[in-house]
């Protein structure tokens, strides 16, 4: 027959077990204050920033390469034109993160020249003296930018490599300390409570790699499996629900959510979809970026981030980590000592976990063990029983032999070539078991845990001891030595046999064995005899004598009879009509919380909806479920889009002055629609007005003045000309064979400067052009407000009014967004027969909290409705038999909203059970005695 397989791999126990050290991390973690910021972890990578040239490996599983960084030198800049040194400084040169080099104002070099008295005077030259410095410099800098732009991502190649390089190391000498994570799923949200979170919820544990040839960093995902750590973040805030995630911990327990890979989002969504009770729900965003800050809406982005954290490896919960790891990877087998705390096992299931590990306790236990000390048959019975169980508990008062059976089970497996392990709580015990051992083995024991009662003396006289007895250790002296204790315990064992023979031969009568008679009547003959006068007393109660036909052995055990003694001496009459009774479990029923959260949700929902009833909910009340939530969900798009506006619900406390309050009154009333349209289709002016200030930046530029009619148009006309002639590889020239385009512009450049520059090429003069028709668009934007009342004003920045108007147009966008909501509302309300006025924001106001007043009047309904099928139940339990009078009272307190009485009811069913079970077990028993021995059962019941 083969030996019985263990159930170290069975998949339930193991998922048993993960979830008891999963519990037990959490009750761990419960203990400690959260992370809920990343900003106070040791250092924190952001995907985002990797350079263009590292790419993350998406699809990387556990154990292989997530993303490689190679080490690279910098570049050196290209080097300055002979026209240009001393122009640029050397510091802005190398620096790759400007812009551009500046070109100076002045030069290296001085100029003479003879001032209005006629002196001759000094100065440094300047760009005006130099034009070719200032072409060289333009012909220069686009170069420069291109190596710029290459440099920086090798500076952050750079950033990258070194601080992976710098937490390789720093792993390497305390990687019991710190450990390195990728980082998903990034929470920000402020909880009702104010308490501020932003950290990730997934972590996947990282190793880094660094080939010392060429110095490339590899990362590489850690073998185990993910872990979602909202109950670490999350566990103390009322919002949140984990039981309601447990599912999603068991999906990344089995390997979803790990790195990259497309079952991520999946994880985060499903979680952003149970997790917390909150109104909106948490939305996903699949964005590497990280948000700047936490919200009062809770949002999550993937934000995928490497991060270096302390591990507080010494606490309980690195432990647990370490556990879940071994119980979550590949080939997950659950330990003999976890198994036996989830799960009932046999001693022939336990031997079995132990055989797979080659460690049974017969294998290590010798039939006849060599005790240093006197052993009697009880301690005997303990190395029995271990030859055939995992452990064994023996338990007794003080003074009952239980070290002195440690000392001898200790010596005996030592004396076999075993290792032994002593724990205890205190270190007293293990004082006293030193004592109780042989010189030779207790010169080499030390109580680790008293290092303050002399332990480090002690472990150094054992290992002196160990250093003596190996330096001096003979093997031919030490086998001639066994071999003689050997063959003086062959003469002990043969002497003792000899004198037991010669006893009994001696004493036969005497000694002789006779089987037993009766339950515990054995042996000699005096034996049987001693036992009758012991029993005597106890026993002289017993009516006799038995029937013929009673059989000889008892009808109970000893126990059994102490148990029927107890039940009968508590029996009442309730507990005997118990056995009568149809006892509903106690599971099945509502909890008495529950019970009493429906009873306050339907006061609570009642009293709400009679405060906010009015006459328009009065005629909302009568629509059907699914058109209310599709109203309810325009309304919360519109009120969205007021709050995004700045505008509260109330339309009473609105400016009228703000114009976007015109805006909504006036598309609540379908008034100036076509003037607010023909606004709204002039963005395109707005983008026009956006692409010149994104073409002309910060560059400073003076037009002539365009006050005259016509100006403006000559002025564009003239100088479009000249760029055209220029853009054609055309120069200004000097003289009286000045082209014409060039003549005509003239009498403008003389009126016109970039930078203070005047214009001498294509590209200034693009810039010229450009900003005139910015402001030309501007121009047009700014009459078109006009005439919906809004004014900008006139004396700033091309720039700042271009922003000024984009802003008026996002604003504009959102009003457009809330009408069509309007409109579907007041469709959907006409095609049910209720016409409400929906004509200004004070009717959509009152429409609104009407809404709400019907909400409100379902969730009373759905209330009472749960309590009045939770009474139905209670009264079809009753009357599908006798039932108790607890039954009958709880549906009476469902009837009449009586929490308290129900959940009294509730206690007493569960009492009602037990006295139940233990009446019947009282019947069993006593029916029992009673077809044994009818008379057995008067004494009983004393």
């Amino acid at each position: 027959m083969s030996a019985q397989q263990s159930l170290a791999r069975d998949p339930q126990l193991v998922d048993s077990t993960t979830r008891l050290v999963e519990f037990l991390r959490d009750l761990a973690s419960a203990r400690r204050v959260p992370i809920r910021d990343l900003r106070n972890y040791s250092q924190v990578l952001w995907l985002i920033d990797l350079p263009n040239e590292v790419e993350p490996h998406s699809e990387a599983g556990p154990g292989e390469v997530f993303l490689s960084i190679d080490h690279i030198r910098n570049t050196p800049p290209l080097s300055l034109p002979d026209e240009l040194h001393g122009w640029i400084r050397h510091e802005e040169i190398i620096d790759a993160e400007l812009d551009a080099p500046q070109l100076s104002k002045t030069g290296p070099r001085r100029v003479e020249e003879t001032d209005e008295n006629g002196k001759t005077v000094s100065r440094w030259e300047t760009q005006q003296d130099r034009p070719d410095v200032v072409r060289a410099y333009d012909r220069w800098v686009p170069h420069w930018q291109v190596w710029a732009d290459r440099e920086r991502d090798h500076l952050r190649q750079q950033r990258w490599h070194r601080d992976l390089y710098s937490i390789s190391n720093q792993l390497d000498q305390i990687d019991d300390e710190w450990e390195l994570v990728l980082a998903t799923g990034l929470l920000s949200w402020i909880a009702p409570g104010g308490t501020r979170i932003r950290n990730h919820l997934l972590t996947t544990r990282l190793h880094i790699r660094v080939d010392q040839d060429t110095e490339r960093v590899h990362v590489l995902l850690g073998e185990t499996a993910p872990i979602l750590e909202d109950r670490e973040l999350l566990a103390d805030l009322d919002a949140f629900f984990p039981q309601r995630t447990d599912h999603l911990r068991r999906r990344v327990r089995e390997g979803e959510g790990i790195g990259l890979r497309s079952s991520v989002p999946q994880v985060l969504e499903s979680w952003c979809d149970r997790a917390l009770n909150t109104n909106p729900q948490p939305r996903y965003q699949h964005d590497w970026s990280p948000n700047a800050m936490s919200a009062k809406e809770a949002e999550i982005r993937l934000a995928p981030a490497l991060v270096l954290r302390r591990r507080n490896h010494g606490s309980l919960i690195s432990y647990y980590d370490q556990m879940i790891s071994t119980l979550t990877g590949p080939d997950a087998q659950t330990p003999l000592g976890l198994a036996q705390l989830v799960s009932p096992l046999e001693p022939a299931e336990r031997m079995a976990f132990l055989r797979e590990r080659e460690s049974t306790p017969g294998d290590t236990l010798r039939r006849d063990p060599l005790f240093p000390l006197a052993a009697n048959p009880e301690q005997q019975t303990i190395m029995t029983r271990l030859r055939s169980d995992n452990g064994v508990v023996v338990q007794g008062p003080p003074g009952t032999g239980k070290t002195h059976s440690i000392a001898n089970l200790l010596s005996a497996l030592l004396a076999q070539g075993q290792r032994v392990l002593v724990t205890s709580q205190k270190g007293q015990a293990l004082r006293v078991l030193r004592d109780k051992l042989p010189p030779e083995i207790a010169a080499l024991c030390v109580s680790m845990t008293d290092l303050g009662r002399g332990g480090s003396a002690e472990l150094e006289g054992g290992i002196k001891a160990l250093s003596n007895r190996f330096s001096s250790f003979d093997p031919v002296r030490q086998a001639k030595s066994i071999a003689e204790k050997r063959h003086q315990l062959e003469s002990a064992r043969r002497m003792t046999a000899e004198l037991t023979e010669r006893v009994r031969a001696l004493r036969e009568s005497e000694t002789y064995q006779h089987p037993e008679i009766a339950t515990g009547y054995s042996g000699t003959l005096s034996a049987v005899v001693r036992h009758l006068r012991q029993e005597e007393p106890d026993c002289r109660w017993m009516p006799v004598p038995l029937s013929a036909s009673a059989s000889p052995a008892p009808p109970i055990s000893p126990g059994e009879a102490a148990e029927l003694i107890t039940l009968l001496s508590e029996e009442t009459p309730r507990r005997r009509a118990r056995v009568a009774q149809r006892i509903p479990d106690v599971t099945t029923l509502p909890g008495a919380e529950t019970l009493k959260a429906l009873i306050a949700a339907e006061a609570a929902a009642q009293n709400m909806a009679r405060q906010a009833q009015t006459d328009i909910s009065a005629r909302l009340e009568h629509l059907d479920f699914e058109l209310i939530t599709r109203l309810e969900t325009i309304a919360a798009n519109v009120t969205l889009r007021l709050r995004q506006l700045g505008l509260p619900e109330d339309a009473s406390v609105w400016d009228p002055s703000d114009w976007t309050v015109r805006a909504l009154a006036d598309g609540f009333g379908g008034r100036e629609t076509a003037v607010w349209n023909q606004l709204a289709a002039h963005t395109d002016r707005l983008d026009a007005a956006r692409n010149a200030i994104h073409h002309i930046g910060y560059r400073e530029i003076q037009h002539p003045s365009l006050d005259t009619p016509g100006a403006t148009g000559s002025y564009l006309e003239a100088i479009r000309g000249l760029h055209d002639h220029l853009a054609a590889g055309n120069q200004l020239k000097r003289g009286p064979f000045r082209p014409a385009v060039q003549k005509q512009a003239e009498p403008w450049l003389a009126g016109m400067s970039v930078d203070g520059i005047t214009p001498s090429n294509a590209e200034l003069l693009s810039l010229a052009i450009t900003e005139v028709e910015g402001r030309a668009a501007v121009g047009e934007l700014l009459r078109g407000w006009g005439l919906v009342g809004v004014t900008f004003p006139q004396d700033q920045s091309l720039h700042r009014t271009v922003a000024q108007l984009s802003d008026a147009f996002d604003r504009l966008r959102q009003v457009r967004q809330i009408m069509p909501g309007v409109a579907e509302t007041g469709q959907l309300l006409a095609s049910t027969g209720i016409h409400i006025r929906l004509d200004t924001p004070a009717e959509w106001s009152s429409y609104v909290t009407a809404l709400h007043a019907v909400r409100l009047q379902i969730e009373a309904e759905r209330a009472t409705s749960a309590l009045d099928d939770l009474h139905v139940a209670l009264q079809h339990e009753a009357r599908l038999g006798a039932p108790p009078p607890e039954l009958l009272e709880a549906g009476h307190a469902v009837a009449v909203r009586d929490g308290i009485t129900y959940q009294l009811c509730l206690t007493s069913l569960i009492d009602a059970h037990r006295e139940q079970a233990e009446q019947r077990r009282c019947d069993e028993l006593a029916s029992r005695v009673r077809d044994t021995h009818p008379a057995l059962l008067g004494p009983v019941r004393g």
